[in-house]
């Protein structure tokens, strides 16, 4: 399926990056492109490993927004600490 391809490229994405030539404009020379092996389990197989990515990349995405509210909370708690306790309200 076109979204296990998706997830495939994605993991090897960092060995393409370091693969890549060329100073302004990147690309990868042909010999590499031919030597990737693209694993082509089951459909079935496809779909399971597709549905447990999206579901572990939402939950992240989720608990990312969470940690992003905490620092925001965090920050404004030291800044009202920091306020009380300069004008000897502590």
């Amino acid at each position: 399926s076109s979204q296990f391809l998706f997830w495939w490229f994605k993991s090897i994405a960092q060995m393409i990056v370091a693969e890549g030539t060329g100073a302004t404009v990147q690309g990868v020379k042909l010999p590499f492109i031919k030597s990737l092996k693209i694993p082509i389990p089951p459909i079935e197989n496809q779909n399971i490993i597709v549905n447990k990515l999206d579901s572990i990349k939402k939950k992240s995405e989720h608990l990312e927004t969470i940690y992003q509210k905490k620092l925001v909370a965090l920050e404004e708690l030291k800044k009202s600490l920091l306020h009380q306790a300069f004008n000897g309200e502590l």
